[in-house]
Order: structure tokens, then C-alpha cells, then sequence
């Protein structure tokens, strides 16, 4: 089961709405800057329009000279993209304000971070920023986003690390919205018009949410469900007008209820309770909570004996599991179990070899989690013998097709082509590797500026000098990596026009308008992947994204034209290097 943790602290951080989706820039720089925050609450999620409203709001920071505006600016930025570049916005938030005494900067910055590495499963690095999160709340004294640090790290210590320490992080956590300082809190930090009684009830269900989820994690299923029990009373007090609705509340106790049935033995109990949840989903497409109806329901058909029932809902759990990506959790581990223990029985050897690298991949997942939170769990393991089995398997798939003379000849005409293949990629290796060290070593080569006899007969030699003088603040403030660049509107930005613009690039930089700038975003990749080891982290497509290119294949290309290795493999032996130094 996932724990689904309450979020409202961005929501009561915004004002009121005061205005309809349709502007223009000019109406924009026309708002207070109240008024522009709450618009980008209004207009949703049109991110196209949140992003203008953002960046007009971090151009008036900029100009100000106003740190907690500019803060304010990026933190908006930072909501609205895919995970990788919201985190770059949220480093900018946290590299601003990270030396001030703020009640909600850089906090908001570890927030933002925490909650993206989370959608890319990368525990290690959402665990830390929930730390430095709640660390930089406490010392600003900022209770609300205390709780929701503690939030996170009680679910995630619950599932991979000390059940014991969660459950005393979780008494921590109540102690802190039990004292009167938090609502006051709350109060202070929400809109106006927030029903703050209706709020902190909110919060008082997530501590028994909370409570609930420690328990049922450490087997006390009593206790699990005295807090189900104390939270579905509370629960007829709610309206959740201003915060999570009634429904998130009253299908997480169903489902934590059906899992205590199962583990209570009640199996026809929870599997009538599986089927009243799925009805109360209402289409809500929740994978965790529809993997997790499947599984238990699964499980509980095979402990009545009903095999058929029992295959056929563990098999549905396994297809959104894999349709979606889902990372299971340990207790779901024995779903892959089960089912390779079902191939085995009807002797399904390609089955058989697809659940052992399942159990195999889960398990490499699993290590990692458990390295980072409790490296004692790790010996419960046991992905040698999976391995060892693989290979028993593997063993006998060969022998059966050993005497088909077609599968011989295959595999011999097979090991020529992967003989040519394989020689053709090493020598490739060779030259790419070659091509790095000289990367390291020499850089990328500066744009060679050259003096040109034709270019003062046409254009005079104060306009050349200020164009190349607002060229090189363009360049310095990295504005090259927008996508939205062109000539045209770089041109009148720099209050000339596009002629004389691309004449001056073109005898000065020696190269015409698009290579000038991809070899600016090509130059920025170069430093930042050289640099920067959260851009390190980033796919190529998000890289490129990043630099300024629409595609990951342009930037490929553009990236091996210039430097003759491409993105894949400059990115691959740098991180080797950096592991080693």
C-alpha cells in the first residue's frame, strides 16, 4: 500500500484569484505582484501561461534587485516543468536564499526538489532534500513545512528503513500539530477565507493516517486499526472544502482496512472490501491503490483455494505494475513469486526466466533503497540463488533447441554478424575515447573574433561595437538556451534590426545566426555536464531541453558535429572519471 501524503503547503502560500485567463505581456507588467501570483493559481495548469506570468514576475525581481522576489519567481518555475528542470529552478531558489534567515526560503527549494526526485524514483536524493528541508524548517521555525518533511520521511522510513524509528518520528510529528504555535502557523501562512478548523483536521487525519501506516508496517494490526477506526469518525467532521477531499481520507482507511483483513486471515472480508474500493475510485486512476486491490485480492483467492480467481488478479497487478512503472514495495514482492511459481508448475520455461528477472530487478532495487536507509536489511536477499536459477533455466531452453539445425545455423550466421558488429563498435569506442581525452584536455575552442574590412563600409563601427557589447551580455546570461530565440526577436531586443544583427555575426563570430547559437548551447552543455552533477543526472532529451534544443536528436547530432563523440557517450565516461577522482 502507498501512503498518500497530504500536500497544502503551496496552496496556502497562494493569494487570491483576481483575474480571467485572457492578457497580454503588457497587462501582466500592469499587475501588483500579488496580483500576479495569484493568476499563475488561476490559470492551472496551462503552463505555457504560468510560465509568462512567472518570468515576468522574475524580470521585476531581477530589476529590483529583490532576492525574495526573484526567489518567489523561480519557485514558480519550478512547479511547472518536467522533474529534471524543475529541480534546476529549485536549485536557483535554494542558491539565492541559501545564507538568509527566511520562514519559507531556501526551505521551498529542498520541498520542490524532494517531491521531483520522488516522481523519478530516486530515493537517496528525495530523502536528503526532505532532511534538509525539515533541518531549514526548524531553524526558521517554519512548523508547516516541519510536518510535511516529517510526512515524507515517516512513509519512506516505514517502508525501507527502522519501522520504530518512523513510528517515533511519526509521535514527533503529532506533538508538533498538537501544539497551539501550529495552528496559530496556519493561520499566519494560509489565503484568507480558509475554513482553518476544517484545515487542521486535515492534518489531524494525516497523523492518524500516519499512525496507521507505522503500525500495519510493523504487523500491530490492533493498533493499525484502532487509528482506521479513530480516523473514519473524524473523518464525519471534514469537509475538505480547502484541502485533500473526504474521498482521498475514506479510500486510503478502506484500503488499509482491506489489508488487515488479509492479515487477520479474514480473506473473503478483504476481498468484498477490494471490490467496494474499486467501486469508490470512480474511474480515479490511482496505480498504487489498483496494483494494491489486485495483489491482496490475488492473495486472498489463493489462501481460499480459488487458483484460477487468484492468477487472474495477480496478473492484472503485474501488468500495471509493469504498464506503468510502478516500483513495488518489499511486501508486494511475493506477487512476482507467485507467479513464477505458477510457470513453474505448468513448466513455462520463457515465463519462468521473465518473473526470475523481475524478482532479480526488484531485488537490485530493493539493495539500493535498503543500502541508503538500513544496510542491515540487505542480507534478507536472495538474488544469488535467483541467478543461479536463471542459469539452470537458460541451461535447459539451449539444450531443447539444440538439435534444430535452423537454430544452428542461426546462431552461427548470428556470431559472425555480432563478431562484425562487435569489432566495428570497438574501434568506434577507440575513436570516440580518443576524441574525449582531447575534449578534456583542449575544451571547447573559443569563437575567434576577426577583424573585416567589409563590414565598416556597410555598418558603422559604433553600431558594431554595440551589438557585439550586447552580444556578449546575451551570451554571459546564458539567454541563448531558450527555445523561443530567433534573429528577429534578438534583433529588436538589442534595438537594431535583423540585417545588420546577422551581418555582424556573420563577419565577426564567422558563422551564420543558428550556428552562433547552437554552438552557445553546445558550449553550455559542454560546461554544465562538466560542472553541474544534477545536470549529470538528466536524460538527454531533458539536456537538450536544457540547452535550448527541441529535440534530443538535433542536439545529438549538433553535439557530435562539433566535438565528434556524442552526448551518450561524452555523458558515460565523464561520470566514470568523476567516480574515480
Amino acid at each position: 500500500m502507498r501512503l498518500l501524503i497530504i500536500s497544502v503547503i503551496l496552496f496556502m502560500l497562494s493569494g487570491h484569484v483576481v483575474i480571467g485567463q485572457g492578457f497580454t505581456d503588457q497587462q501582466l507588467r500592469g499587475l501588483e505582484d500579488e496580483e500576479l501570483l495569484s493568476l499563475f493559481n488561476e490559470v492551472g495548469a496551462d503552463s505555457i501561461r504560468q510560465e509568462r506570468i512567472a518570468r515576468v514576475y522574475l524580470d521585476r525581481g531581477r530589476k529590483q534587485k529583490d532576492t525574495i522576489k526573484m526567489a518567489r519567481g523561480y519557485d514558480r518555475l519550478a512547479r511547472i516543468f518536467h522533474p529534471e528542470k524543475n529541480i534546476r529552478f529549485a536549485d536557483s531558489v535554494i542558491a539565492l536564499t541559501k545564507d538568509m534567515d527566511h520562514i519559507t526560503y531556501p526551505a521551498l527549494g529542498y520541498m520542490i526538489k524532494g517531491c521531483e526526485f520522488n516522481i523519478l524514483n530516486d530515493l537517496e536524493s528525495t530523502s536528503e532534500n526532505f532532511i534538509l528541508l525539515y533541518e531549514t524548517a526548524k531553524k526558521n521555525n517554519n512548523l508547516t513545512h516541519q510536518v510535511f518533511a516529517l510526512d515524507n520521511l515517516i512513509y519512506f522510513k516505514s517502508i525501507w528503513g527502522n519501522k520504530k524509528d518512523a513510528l517515533d518520528m511519526q509521535k514527533q510529528r503529532h506533538d508538533i500539530i498538537l501544539n497551539q504555535d501550529f495552528l496559530e502557523s496556519i493561520v499566519l501562512s494560509s489565503r484568507e477565507g480558509i475554513d482553518y478548523d476544517d484545515l487542521y483536521i486535515g492534518y489531524q487525519l494525516v497523523s492518524l493516517q500516519n499512525f496507521a501506516f507505522c503500525y500495519l508496517n510493523l504487523q500491530e494490526l490492533d493498533l493499525a486499526k484502532l487509528n482506521i477506526d479513530k480516523g473514519v469518525e473524524l473523518l464525519k467532521t471534514y469537509n475538505g472544502e480547502f484541502n485533500n477531499p473526504r474521498s482521498f481520507f475514506s479510500n486510503w482507511f478502506l484500503e488499509a482496512s482491506m489489508e488487515i483483513d488479509y492479515y487477520k486471515g479474514d480473506y473473503e472480508s478483504s476481498i468484498k472490501k477490494s471490490d467496494s474500493l474499486f467501486k469508490e475510485l470512480k474511474g480515479e486512476e490511482k496505480v498504487s491503490t489498483l496494483v494494491n486491490i489486485n495483489f491482496f485480492k490475488g492473495l486472498s483467492y489463493k489462501k481460499l483455494n480459488n487458483y484460477s480467481m487468484s492468477m487472474q488478479y495477480l496478473k492484472i497487478a503485474d501488468s500495471l505494475v509493469e504498464k506503468n512503472n510502478y516500483t513495488i514495495h518489499p511486501y508486494q514482492h511475493v506477487l512476482y513469486e507467485n507467479l513464477l511459481d505458477y510457470y513453474k508448475q505448468n513448466n513455462n520455461i520463457g515465463k519462468q526466466l521473465k518473473y526470475l528477472n523481475k524478482l532479480i530487478q526488484v531485488d537490485s532495487i530493493f539493495i539500493r533503497n535498503y543500502q541508503y536507509f538500513d544496510p542491515n536489511l540487505i542480507k534478507n536477499f536472495e538474488t544469488p540463488g535467483l541467478l543461479a536459477e536463471k542459469e539452470i533455466l537458460i541451461s535447459n531452453l539451449t539444450k531443447k533447441n539444440h538439435n534444430t539445425n535452423l537454430f544452428g545455423w542461426t546462431s552461427v550466421v548470428l556470431f559472425i554478424l555480432s563478431l562484425s558488429g562487435l569489432f566495428y563498435y570497438f574501434k568506434r569506442q577507440q575513436l570516440f575515447k580518443k576524441r574525449f581525452e582531447l575534449l578534456m584536455e583542449q575544451g571547447s575552442k573559443p569563437v575567434m573574433v576577426l577583424d573585416n574590412v567589409e563590414k565598416k563600409n556597410e555598418i558603422s563601427s559604433e553600431v558594431i561595437k554595440e551589438i557585439l557589447d550586447q552580444l556578449d551580455v546575451f551570451e554571459q546570461s546564458d539567454e541563448y538556451i531558450s527555445q523561443d530565440i530567433n534573429l528577429h526577436e534578438l534583433a529588436k531586443l538589442f534595438g537594431t534590426n535583423s540585417r545588420y544583427l546577422s551581418r555582424i555575426i556573420n563577419l565577426e563570430k564567422e558563422k551564420n545566426f543558428s550556428q552562433y547559437i547552437n554552438e552557445l548551447r553546445l558550449d553550455y552543455a559542454l560546461k554544465e555536464l562538466s560542472e553541474n552533477p544534477v545536470f549529470r543526472k538528466y536524460t538527454i532529451k531533458a539536456i537538450a531541453n536544457e540547452c535550448g534544443f527541441n529535440r534530443a536528436e538535433v542536439f545529438s547530432k549538433a553535439f557530435y558535429k562539433k566535438f565528434g563523440i556524442y552526448p551518450s557517450f561524452y555523458l558515460k565516461k565523464l561520470e566514470a572519471r568523476k567516480q574515480k577522482s
